[in-house]
Parts: C-alpha cells; structure tokens; sequence
C-alpha cells in the first residue's frame, strides 16, 4: 500500500469582535512549499499553520 503526504497551510483571520474565523486551507506538494507560503502569510492573518500528514 503506497501512502501519499499531504501538505497543507491552515489561516484564520480576527473578524472585527476579534473571533477567528477559518480561511480556505491550502494544499501544496511539499513541506518546503507549505513552509514559505505559511511564513509569507504570518504578517497578514491573525494565526497560519503549516502541517504535513502521510
């Protein structure tokens, strides 16, 4: 059985009471992608996360 990683960037942004609200997560091929898209969004959502799952 072959497993496939998957890679994906979660965001939130702080609506104007300040609850956080989910954007659409994002899908990338590799953690060094995942890793740069999250580390270019930290200065515009309220929280980003980069996670890897196989």
């Amino acid at each position: 059985m072959t497993t496939e990683t998957i890679h994906i960037v979660l965001t939130w942004r702080a609506d104007k009471r300040g609850k956080l609200r989910a954007e659409t997560p994002l899908k990338f091929k590799t953690a060094g992608e995942a890793k740069a898209r999250a580390e270019r969004a930290a200065g515009r959502f309220a929280g980003v996360v980069a996670i890897s799952q196989g």
